[in-house]
């Protein structure tokens, strides 16, 4: 260590001897042109001296520069004595000056030093961790000179490349690290950027891995120019995507299965986004309607429907979106051939786990042939309903197993005196009075009760009460009702008063004759 410090003294005072040599033999021959220039170059020599040599080379400089300044530009002239004892102050100022400016220029080479010491700990550092993050996230660098092909890789970049260390970098290892079947078409992309000058991103397989171990790499290139917006060459970074391509296969895989699955459904299946615009329809929307998805997407969905309910749905569905609620609603949708048939449109909210929107699932299933059933079945009750209504016998409707009344006409009610509502609260044994004949067997006395016999087909008669307290004799016709909801029995009633009074009057006459 101790050689190199003296070899730097010696150097240094022989720049400090030097450069004071020249500026006298410069400032010598511009005498000839301008007189009186004492210290004009030695000043300067003295600067460069102590900026190369620092604090000694600029006492060095300045005792040197001074000692020819007084022997050949201070009168009398080649001689150390001075004629005019004034000019000791003017060598004592250049000597301070020139020591002044080395302790400077010193402090300053000792901060540049420091400074870059400091600037290359920081590129160390940085380098370290930049290698640290491409080991960790699997990336490696690389630069391409075009003008003599010369390719730099990253140590990081071999292993992902899958080669050993000692492997050169080279634009033919490169390729030849791509999967066969890559080769050529990441070539060719990769030329025509090159050739365009443009930026290029590529993707390829790794050669030589197992079929189920397959590595994805991706590489980013962009070039870099000189002044003349020549390129110069190209640099970029190489990305293991092996799991990013995973999991987009796994997600094509199940876009693939949904969209299978949802083209098996009968119904109609739709997607929408939060904004409430459709993003997805099935194979079914396309035959049903005759629309491409292109024209049904967005707010397309809205062409189809029936114009009496086309406003209605797009005003339902934007305050379901609003206000994130189900929507559900039946509308008539145009088939391709432009028949109109009925349709139950629902869409439900699909949210996270903050409790926000992501997507809307939906579904629209055929109800046609229901709501014509529906209308129809409508119309037989409208018929049956006046039928009812419109008998002039009483007639009710009764549970068979709680005998509770579940409906009357005009006539029950004008002939019993019961309001409907009355009717509904009670049971068929509260207008009964346990007088019942069977006509079959022409027997007045020793039948049972209304509530006792079976009705079906068969005709009874009984002594009913009227809510006057009144009673009087009635033909009760019955028939069982195939109703769902529980066994019932429609019954008509005939009132025999008037014929029993007729009886009694031929049986009266006779017993005269």
């Amino acid at each position: 260590m101790q050689p190199k410090i003296t070899y730097r003294r010696i150097t240094i005072f022989v720049i400090a001897v030097i450069i004071p040599v020249i500026a006298t033999m410069l400032q010598l021959w511009l005498m000839h042109f301008i007189p009186h220039t004492t210290w004009l170059l030695l000043y300067p020599a003295v600067f460069i001296s102590a900026w190369l040599g620092g604090v000694w080379g600029g006492i060095v400089a300045s005792i040197f520069a001074a000692l020819l300044g007084v022997y050949f530009f201070i009168p009398p002239f080649h001689s150390f004595q001075l004629s005019d004892p004034n000019y000791a102050y003017s060598i004592v100022l250049f000597i301070v000056m020139g020591v002044f400016f080395g302790l400077i220029f010193e402090k300053l080479k000792r901060s540049e030093n420091a400074l870059q010491k400091l600037a290359a700990i920081q590129i160390k550092s940085d380098q370290e961790r930049l290698a640290m993050v491409l080991a960790s996230s699997q990336a490696g660098l690389w630069e391409w000179s075009l003008a003599d092909n010369r390719v730099t890789w990253s140590d990081t970049l071999r292993k992902l490349y899958g080669l050993d260390m000692t492997t050169p970098s080279s634009y033919d290892n490169w390729l030849a690290t791509i999967y066969a079947e890559d080769q050529a078409s990441v070539e060719q992309e990769l030329l025509d950027a090159v050739n365009k000058g443009h930026e290029f991103s590529l993707e390829w397989r790794v050669a030589n891995r197992p079929e189920n171990q397959q590595q994805w790499l991706m590489s980013n290139g962009k070039p870099v120019r000189d002044k003349k917006d020549n390129i110069l060459f190209y640099r970029g970074i190489v990305l293991d995507i092996t799991q990013r391509r995973r999991q987009e296969l796994a997600i094509s895989n199940s876009e693939r299965e949904f969209r299978l699955l949802a083209d098996a459904m009968p119904q109609i299946v739709w997607i929408a986004d939060t904004n409430g615009l459709n993003t997805f329809f099935n194979q079914q929307w396309v035959d049903y309607t005759g629309l491409s998805f292109e024209e049904s997407f967005g707010h397309g969905w809205n062409i189809p429907f029936h114009p009496e309910d086309q406003q209605l749905a797009w005003e339902a569905w934007q305050k379901a979106v609003h206000s994130h609620a189900v929507y559900s609603r039946e509308c008539r949708l145009r088939r391709f051939d432009g028949e109109y048939r009925w349709w139950l449109i629902r869409g439900v909210p699909i949210k996270n786990e903050e409790g926000q929107i992501g997507k809307w699932f939906g579904t629209c299933t055929d109800i046609h042939d229901l709501k014509l059933t529906q209308a129809s079945l409508k119309k037989s009750e409208n018929r049956y309903r006046q039928l009812f209504e419109a008998n002039p016998l009483p007639l009710w409707i009764y549970d068979t197993e709680t005998l509770a009344f579940l409906d009357v006409n005009v006539a029950a009610i004008a002939n019993y005196g019961y309001s409907r509502n009355e009717f509904l609260a009670m049971t068929i044994t509260d207008i009964d009075q346990q007088k019942v004949v069977d006509l079959e067997k022409k027997a007045d006395d020793g039948a049972s009760s209304m509530s006792n016999v079976q009705l079906d087909g068969k005709t009874v008669v009984c002594r009913q009460r009227r809510k006057d307290g009144g009673y009087f004799w009635a033909e009760l016709t019955g028939h069982h009702l195939p109703l769902e909801e529980s066994p019932a029995a429609i019954v008509l009633a005939r009132d025999l008063t008037e014929q029993r009074q007729v009886e009694q009057k031929l049986q009266d006459s006779e017993a005269r004759w």
